[in-house]
């Protein structure tokens, strides 16, 4: 869950500045219209960021990261488990 919500973030963020930086205005000839797009383009990008912030003064070291730094050690503590069985199995006489 925490990996989902950061990745959806981090997505939000890029999406829009990549709109934000694809609009190009020429200031010579500019129309109500074109500004209201940058405007809203530029609003994107600042709700997008105003989220991210948030985020990170919330949980200021990632979760999904401790989690999945969590899962690892898992996997590794099950592995040396497993590993230990079989040894075990090689040295019971059947």
């Amino acid at each position: 869950g925490y990996a989902e919500f950061e990745q959806e973030t981090l997505i939000a963020v890029t999406e829009a500045r990549s709109k934000a930086t694809s609009i190009n205005i020429d200031p010579s000839n500019i129309t109500p219209e074109q500004l209201a797009q940058y405007q809203q383009a530029q609003a994107g990008v600042t709700s997008a960021l105003s989220r991210l912030l948030a985020v990170f003064e919330r949980y200021p070291d990632l979760k999904a990261n401790e989690n999945f730094k969590e899962l690892i050690n898992e996997l590794e503590r099950t592995e040396n488990r497993i590993g230990l069985t079989r040894k075990l199995e090689c040295l019971i006489p059947k």
